[in-house]
């Protein structure tokens, strides 16, 4: 909805034709910190004969300068009540608007002493309005979870004590969805819980170790059972980078070296997609989000065993993806290039820089260099793109890879 635009309902036909008019001729209106603003009873109108009609409006993206707007809209309505009003004005202002106009009587107030309103501004009664609890106000904050992408979803997060993990998991709360999360090291696991709830996110930190067959298939019995449904899951297990040989040539790996990224990568996203999948099929929707990295195409030396598993993991979403889609369920996988501010990639800058004296600022320039973009990318990059393949707005995308490695590994 464009910035200004003002809804009024019906009844308030002749207001809301004249505040269109004055916003289209307005083009600098500035949003107020109030995104969305509910005025029950606003104004009256006060033409001779429409004394007691009450009107409402709703207003979106408030401006500070509406109050003036809807003042003008007023006078306006009742110069204009003896005039023929149109079909969709309401009918007591169309039956009004028909009347042979009432001769005034000078010795007779128009309104009993009694009664007789107190003259204050529009704003002037905005304020009275929200002492009174009538308006009801939502305002954003920097650091509170706002968004709506999400809204509704029950999201799975394995590995989420790590750095990519934990990204991702701030970015599915923030977006709307409650998230689980699950790690093996419950003080990490529970510090990003922390840091979701601190942002008004919703958060629910579990010790799962995703290696463990039973323990996911435990977990996600209770999620289901406890939320009914499972409509995301997403798995950011890895392993530390010299405990499978990164950085070095296929002739020089041991073969324990080499099997590493498939036992820990590869048998941890098997595990936790079947068990979603399973799950899934049944209620006939969701979508398993897999992730791996540029290696997955050769395109750097010293990446043989991770790249490996990479293209295990890509092939293994392809061939579920066919057979879960028609329950409605989506798999979906997302390729990166090295997120530089991720703790493995910290890892191998750090090693590099022992051996060869670069500078943390030299290595990050080569890395990025190594994209069409020459830029680098980070764990919020990898965490909004989850976001957004876990929304409906993806709803189409399923059986494919989305390379988001800035050309870094082409297909």
């Amino acid at each position: 909805m464009a910035g200004g635009d003002v809804f009024l309902s019906a009844e308030d036909d002749t207001v809301s034709r004249v505040v269109r008019q004055r916003l289209k001729r307005t083009s600098d209106l500035n949003p107020h910190q109030y995104s969305h603003l509910y005025i029950p009873t606003l104004v009256r109108i006060q033409a001779p004969s429409a004394r007691h009609l009450k009107t409402g409006a709703t207003a979106r993206k408030f401006a500070p300068d509406l109050g003036p707007l809807l003042e003008s809209a007023i006078k306006a309505s009742a110069k204009s009540n003896r005039k023929a009003l149109p079909a969709g004005a309401h009918p007591k202002l169309r039956d009004l608007s028909q009347r042979p106009e009432a001769k005034a009587d000078p010795a007779r107030p128009p309104f009993p002493p009694q009664r007789q309103p107190a003259k204050m501004s529009v704003l002037e009664s905005l304020k009275r309005s929200l002492s009174k609890g009538r308006i009801q106000m939502r305002y954003t904050r920097e650091d509170s979870m706002t968004g709506t992408l999400l809204q509704g979803k029950n999201a799975v997060v394995f590995g989420a004590g790590g750095t990519i993990g934990a990204a991702v998991a701030k970015q599915l709360a923030a977006e709307g969805a409650d998230v689980f999360l699950s790690g093996r090291t419950k003080s990490n696991v529970e510090a990003v819980a922390r840091e979701i709830t601190a942002a008004e996110g919703r958060a629910h930190p579990a010790v799962v170790d995703a290696l463990d067959e039973a323990a996911v298939e435990e977990y996600i019995d209770d999620i289901v059972g406890h939320s009914r449904r499972l409509d995301v899951v997403f798995n950011a297990v890895g392993a530390l980078v010299h405990e499978y040989g990164n950085g070095k040539h296929a002739v020089d790996l041991s073969v324990e070296e080499f099997m590493v990224p498939l036992t820990r990568f590869v048998k941890s996203e098997f595990i936790t997609a079947r068990a979603a999948a399973r799950r899934m099929v049944q209620q006939r929707s969701g979508v398993i989000i897999f992730l791996t990295g540029s290696p997955a195409r050769g395109h750097v030396e010293g990446a043989t065993a991770i790249g490996t598993a990479f293209g295990a993991i890509e092939t293994f979403m392809e061939n579920l993806a066919f057979e879960v889609g028609p329950a409605g369920v989506r798999s979906v996988c997302l390729r990166i290039t090295a997120n530089t501010d991720s703790r493995s990639i910290e890892d191998v800058m750090n090693a590099v820089a022992a051996k060869t004296g670069a500078t943390k600022d030299q290595l990050i320039t080569g890395i990025a260099s190594m994209n069409f973009l020459k830029v680098p990318s980070s764990i919020a990059d990898t965490a909004r793109a989850v976001a957004f393949l876990a929304s409906d707005k993806a709803r189409l995308f399923t059986g494919t890879v989305v390379n988001s490695s800035a050309g870094a590994a082409l297909d």
